[in-house]
């Protein structure tokens, strides 16, 4: 049996798309449903997504006790949203049919609870714990939103047939002929090879693990982190974002000891960068930037002993915590303000979304409007895109409507039909 659809294969835009919602179950979508599986089941697989076929919308198969040419078990979802992800996270060697020849591993949570209409347009709700439905599950509606089990993977895992990917800092050290450890865990033989290397002073920038006091002791000048904030401000996973969001006059970057609590250490160097309009992708270069050069400064002065540390005012802590997907979602009932530093925050992993005329779309870059428009109403002027807010408008600059490509609002403009558009949080 062969497939009658060839299968989207990476590196492929439709794998990275979102995808849009089925507003009707016709027989076209009956019809797509009936060729995936047959394409599944052609190719030994046990879940395929319809942008796997070059479908951009919001369709799922699967059947993890396939038997047969014909199945046994299969299941159609469309529009399936996870609406429960808990229980301890596996570990799973994943492999994928956009990925031939692959296999990963990758960590999802054990337990899923999922939402979906099947064929005749029921709401249904699928549960699965602990078994290759709450793994298969999770990776197709991944596929439907532009994420594919590699998106789940360190950038050193990375990579075509199994080949590994260096990070450009492994890349440069190879270099250089600097050794390179690769770990996400402190192991006992990872705390060795550390050992041996007998570092003077350990550093540390987005790590994302707990160092342990065994690591901590190691060096004798100790160990310092390079932190995304001027502390005590924004503590926490998502510094940056935070203070774009919070609409921070200055962000920036501390070099701090390591310590127990959360980036509780005395610091010794602080840089800032005005946050003015700029987005959270530029933001970040420019803080790294600063943090390269804050840390040689750092570490010249501590091997001379001329570094001055400085205590954490604890009453001046706030916490970033990381972002939250429904914290990016444009709303008419908020100040223009606020929903222009939800298009700045904007990243891959928490896009700032909306809904106009009833249709997802992501907001990848805005500007202040002083169009007179009421709030959740969408005016469209000289192929110019103006949102009314709660206090003023924002105007769309750039745009990518679900279920295709990323474009210019005047274009995307163009598709707006409806005589008075409107729009709506998501």
């Amino acid at each position: 049996m062969s497939a009658e659809k060839d299968i989207v294969c990476a590196p492929d835009d439709r794998l990275k798309t979102e995808c849009a919602p089925i507003e009707k179950i016709d027989s076209s979508v009956k019809a797509l449903a009936k060729r995936m599986l047959k394409d599944m089941y052609a190719t030994d697989g046990c879940g395929l997504a319809a942008p796997q076929v070059g479908e951009l919308i919001q369709l799922v198969v699967i059947d993890v006790d396939y038997s047969g040419p014909e199945g046994k078990n299969p299941y159609v979802l469309i529009n399936p949203k996870i609406i429960v992800a808990d229980g301890p996270e596996r570990e799973f060697a994943e492999g994928c049919l956009s990925f031939p020849g692959i296999s990963v591993n990758v960590k999802r949570p054990s337990h899923v609870i999922v939402q979906a209409q099947n064929l005749d347009g029921d709401l249904m709700q699928y549960e699965a714990r602990d078994n290759l439905l709450a793994v298969c599950l999770q990776h197709e509606i991944d596929h439907l939103h532009g994420v594919t089990m590699v998106d789940h993977l360190t950038p050193g895992q990375r990579g075509r047939g199994k080949r590994l990917e260096p990070s450009p800092v492994k890349a440069a050290a190879t270099e250089l002929g600097i050794d390179v450890l690769e770990t996400n865990r402190i192991t006992p033989e990872a705390l060795d090879r550390i050992k041996a290397a007998r570092p003077d002073i350990i550093c540390v920038a987005a790590y994302g693990c707990i160092l342990p006091d065994s690591v901590l002791d190691v060096a004798p000048l100790g160990c310092v982190n390079v932190h995304g904030s001027p502390l005590p401000r924004w503590r926490g996973a998502a510094p940056i974002q935070r203070a774009v969001l919070e609409g921070d006059e200055l962000a920036g970057v501390s070099i701090m000891r390591v310590v127990h609590d959360l980036d509780a250490g005395a610091y010794c160097r602080q840089a800032t960068t005005p946050v003015g309009e700029k987005s959270c992708p530029v933001l970040m270069a420019e803080v790294a930037e600063l943090g390269a050069t804050e840390l040689l400064a750092a570490l010249d002065d501590i091997e001379a002993g001329r570094a001055t540390w400085v205590e954490q005012d604890e009453s001046q802590v706030t916490y970033a915590k990381k972002i939250d997907k429904a914290e990016m979602r444009l709303d008419p009932a908020d100040p223009a303000a606020a929903n222009l530093r939800r298009v700045r925050a904007s990243l891959d992993a928490a896009p700032a979304r909306l809904t106009v005329c009833g249709k997802g779309v992501r907001a990848l870059d805005a500007r202040p409007s002083d169009a007179d428009v009421d709030a959740g109403s969408v005016l469209v002027r000289k192929g110019r895109v103006h949102l009314g807010c709660a206090d003023g408008a924002i105007e769309l600059i750039r745009v990518k409507p679900d279920g295709k490509r990323e474009m210019e609002a005047a274009a995307w403009s163009q598709g707006l039909h409806a005589d008075t558009p409107t729009w709506e949080r998501l």
